[in-house]
């Protein structure tokens, strides 16, 4: 055999060797990943959110989420959230608030959810009281009536004023500073918790509103607006 030959066979055995060992190393390289290129992914990594280390598949576009908006970073991991208190409420009475007969010739007019008051009618230490404002759009006189329902659905406060045409009043849970407060639906009494309320009319010529306030501000520290729902 000639020598030229003998070294071309032994150059292409060392090549092939060495090919040889970059395939062992790739295919061990891939046995580790879990995948092959141009496949599913499927093997599993891990990623750090906040201070926990937590799975995820490699090749699913796998997005770190850092924490919630308002909490401190070291409050709690990624995607987690502070656990909120269940529990249930337990209304004695039902709908009797929905039961208790309008006063003569009136009709429901309104609803509203989110009345507060902290009973602290009379004391320096006011911060929160609702005001609820009507307009009577009629042509004459017009009775309207505002209820103010404890959060268990106990009727609270009734207050009623005969409005002129035209006329704006407030009705309000206590005295409040930015307002002339027609009526007083509250008082020296128990804090109203997440009430509601009801506005009945003779006449469903009103538009009324409602707002939480601070009612000792010039002008009010807050003023919340609360929705009225028309019946």
């Amino acid at each position: 055999m000639k020598p030229k030959f003998v070294r071309l066979m032994m150059v292409v055995l060392t090549v092939g060797a060495a090919l040889a060992a970059v395939f062992a190393v790739a295919a061990s390289n891939l046995s580790e990943k879990g995948y092959a290129e141009g496949e599913g992914a499927s093997g599993v990594g891990t990623a750090v959110q906040g201070s926990t280390t937590k799975g995820y598949s490699e090749g699913n576009g796998y997005t770190a989420v850092g924490s919630r908006i308002g909490e401190l970073s070291s409050d709690h991991s990624a995607e987690e959230g502070k656990a909120g208190s269940t529990g249930h409420a337990t209304f004695p009475n039902g709908d009797a608030w929905m039961q208790l007969a309008p006063s003569a010739d009136m009709t429901e007019v309104f609803r509203f959810s989110g009345v507060s008051d902290d009973g602290e009618q009379g004391s320096s230490n006011r911060k929160k009281a609702t005001s609820i404002h009507c307009t009577n759009l009629s042509a004459t006189d017009n009775q309207v009536e505002v209820r103010v329902i404890q959060w268990n659905g106990t009727g609270v406060f009734t207050g009623t004023l005969t409005m002129p045409p035209n006329v704006s009043s407030t009705f309000s849970t206590q005295n409040t500073q930015i307002y002339y407060d027609d009526v007083f639906i509250g008082g020296s009494t128990p804090a109203i918790f997440q009430g509601s309320g009801v506005v009945l009319a003779e006449s469903p010529q009103i538009i009324c509103s409602a707002q939480v306030l601070d009612p000792l501000g010039y002008p009010p520290v807050f003023a919340v607006s609360l929705e009225m729902y028309k019946r």
